[in-house]
């Protein structure tokens, strides 16, 4: 009776072990959180980053060139036309670019390619931008891969 003893309390102990193990490496699991490098959030940032910046009319060239900012208005130098959106999509897939745009033609965008139902851009707002032949201010944004 003893030795059956032993030998059951010998298994209990390493059921016991076995299931502390498993209970502390999900744990740990569950518990790690994964770190995302931290984003463009401001005109000098995207300025100094060196991404180009792609539009689908010369238009922006003129709004950032008439914007207040100066970072906004060194961007011009990183615009690029591109009227195809496919090919505007490539680089921001890829995180080699930025789109900009009205928020409107943002925020649809961003709910077309969207990969299951997670946005795949953000939008930043930019500056007022000054429409050349009207004078009207209204504000920019950029279109950012996360």
């Amino acid at each position: 009776m003893r030795i059956f003893f032993q030998i059951f309390v010998g298994f209990l102990w390493v059921y016991v072990i076995i299931v502390l193990e498993a209970y502390s490496a999900k744990l740990v699991a569950f518990l790690t959180v994964e770190r995302f490098p931290e984003g463009i959030n401001t005109l000098e940032e995207l300025y100094h980053s060196s991404l180009p910046v792609y539009g689908q009319t010369p238009w922006w060239v003129d709004s950032l060139t008439a914007a207040k900012n100066v970072y906004a208005r060194k961007l011009v130098s990183q615009y690029s036309t591109l009227t195809d959106f496919e090919d505007i999509y490539k680089h921001l897939d890829s995180g080699k670019g930025v789109y900009i745009a009205s928020s409107n033609n943002l925020i649809y965008t961003i709910s077309l390619l969207s990969k299951n139902g997670n946005p795949t851009m953000r939008i930043m707002r930019v500056v007022t931008c000054i429409h050349a032949l009207e004078l009207k201010k209204y504000p920019c944004h950029l279109g950012i891969n996360t």
